[in-house]
């Protein structure tokens, strides 16, 4: 299957397709500019680059940050899942105390999920465009 990307020429698929942020700023004068978000700096780019459109979600930006962070928890919260259910619910289904260790990881899955969700509200970001050169 063939996806396509807006700021490549061509076709390409998978993780690119989906991760865009695209950048685009008109009518500025020939130059190099510095792209800044939340005052850290992102990349330079000429006028014409950025005319043209950026994605900048090719670059570490503190929304790739943000977007790590929930990868982390999600990863944690579906190794949570999984090692509960095959360490503990399958082999010890006979056992009396196997509820009790359910439920014990029942409320750490819950937990790992709420910062999940926290971690993943949407912030509100600042962005700079500085004339370098």
């Amino acid at each position: 299957m063939l996806c396509r990307y807006p700021f490549a020429s061509g076709r390409i698929c998978g993780a690119a397709a989906l991760n865009q942020e695209p950048l685009q700023i008109t009518g500025l004068q020939s130059g190099v500019y510095s792209v800044r978000v939340d005052g850290t700096s992102i990349g330079t780019f000429t006028s014409d680059q950025l005319s043209k459109g950026v994605n900048l979600g090719l670059y570490k930006t503190p929304m790739s940050d943000q977007a790590m962070s929930v990868y982390t928890l999600t990863q944690q919260h579906g190794d949570l899942h999984y090692a509960r259910w095959r360490n503990v619910q399958v082999p010890f289904a006979t056992l009396p105390a196997e509820s009790s260790a359910q439920s014990s990881l029942d409320t750490l899955e819950a937990a790992v999920v709420e910062q999940q969700h926290a971690a993943a509200i949407p912030k509100q970001h600042a962005f700079e465009v500085v004339l370098e050169k």
